[in-house]
């Protein structure tokens, strides 16, 4: 009933703010060269969105809002407003798990996925014990449910992050795999990657992506086809 109720909440935005919604987050955006343009578009839409709340009941909290410019300027300034308060300004955004920086340069979000990564690592390690550990078909199933699925999940958006970044997830896969095979430290990474038959993350990365434009190209009534494949 929740979401029913809050199905037409951007009804009533105009062009050129755009918008999501899944389940309870509620987001709007709006892209230019001229800052304070930008600015006066959101903040125009937030007031139309404060107008709803008004008339539905549904209640807008500014302290628990927040607000990201992505730009490359660092005279670039972000000051919105809901409902006379101020929305704090931030210089990363988790949205669903994904850790955006204001330079969309990712190192936040792969800083805390190879930590995450590392921590959940040492489950693999307890179950690759050579008298008494898990088979490598177990092994492999646990790798992929347990640190795979973590850094797989939205490689198609911080794929853009540098090279050099990137690469600093390779070992965490690398380790996953030798464990998982039960294969010796001194073992190369090609052998054990061609043995277990699984591809290097930049491969997988790049499958994601096709994947997901293939996906996107079939149902061009998509969200994603429409805020970006148009764009």
């Amino acid at each position: 009933m929740f979401l029913l109720a809050i199905n037409d909440i951007f009804k009533n935005i105009p062009k050129p703010t755009k918008h999501l919604l899944f389940a309870d987050n509620c987001h709007i955006y709006c892209s230019g060269q001229n800052n304070k343009t930008s600015v006066e578009i959101l903040q125009n839409s937030l007031n139309i969105l404060q107008d709803w709340s008004y008339k539905t009941g549904f209640k807008f909290s500014a302290s628990k809002s927040q607000c990201i410019a992505f730009h490359t300027s660092p005279k670039a300034n972000l000051q919105l407003y809901l409902n006379n308060f101020p929305i704090p300004s931030c210089k990363t955004l988790r949205i669903l798990r994904l850790i955006f920086d204001n330079k969309l340069k990712w190192t936040q979000h792969i800083k805390e996925l190879k930590n995450t990564c590392k921590t959940r690592m040492n489950i693999i390690k307890s179950l690759s014990h050579h008298t008494w550990g898990s088979s490598m078909k177990s092994l492999n199933t646990v790798y992929k449910s347990l640190i795979l699925s973590q850094i797989q999940y939205g490689s198609q958006i911080y794929i853009t992050a540098k090279e050099n970044l990137l690469k600093t997830l390779d070992p965490i896969h690398n380790e996953g795999i030798r464990l998982s095979t039960r294969a010796f430290r001194t073992s190369s990474t090609v052998s054990i990657l061609c043995f277990s038959g699984e591809l290097p993350l930049n491969l997988l990365r790049e499958k994601e992506l096709l994947i997901y434009g293939i996906k996107r190209k079939s149902t061009p009534n998509h969200i994603g086809f429409n805020n970006f494949f148009n764009n």
